[in-house]
């Protein structure tokens, strides 16, 4: 009995090596920013990104912003950027698309959207930097915070041998 626990405790983790968590979800803020004024994030993630499901808070202090003038900027481990977005600032990238008619307005208010992005061919497993920018340059004071649905990404699973060795290590029982 015993052997066959200690089989199946370390049989578990090679079962579980294999799965990643997929389809990231990424909180971003930019508080109180002025025009052209850009945040960055680097995160580790592995796979091709699909799409995203943006989720947005938008909060406009009484300037001429609008929702829709949030632009993100996505590079992949192996340098390929998209920029999303916008208004009159880029980053030069490529440009992947526009946030819809609807977000062109200085309402403060919740917005969403998803961009199918796959045609772009983003993929890798690494380092990925997502910016963040006012993409209004007159703008003043403007804050957007929320979610990023980043589909077809996924959390590397913890290496093989790794989790292995802990299952080895948990299995072990001393003897006295």
């Amino acid at each position: 009995m015993k052997r066959s626990m200690l089989l199946a405790s370390g049989m578990a983790p090679i079962v579980v090596c294999g799965i990643a968590v997929a389809d990231v979800d990424f909180d971003f803020e930019l508080l109180n920013s002025n025009g052209e004024e850009t945040v960055t994030y680097v995160i580790n993630v592995e796979g091709a990104l699909d799409s995203i499901d943006f989720a947005i808070d938008f909060t406009n202090t009484g300037d001429f912003t609008w929702a829709g003038d949030i632009l993100f900027g996505f590079t992949d481990p192996n340098g390929n950027s998209i920029e999303f977005g916008g208004y009159n600032y880029s980053f030069g990238y490529v440009v992947a698309g526009d946030f819809p008619a609807d977000w062109d307005v200085d309402v403060s208010g919740t917005y969403g959207f998803s961009a199918d992005l796959a045609s772009f061919g983003l993929s890798g497993a690494g380092d990925w930097t997502i910016e963040v920018a006012n993409g209004y340059m007159t703008s003043v004071d403007t804050s957007w915070s929320g979610v990023l649905g980043m589909n077809g990404l996924a959390v590397p699973a913890p290496g093989v041998l790794a989790v292995l060795g802990l299952a080895g290590l948990a299995g072990r029982r001393r003897r006295g």
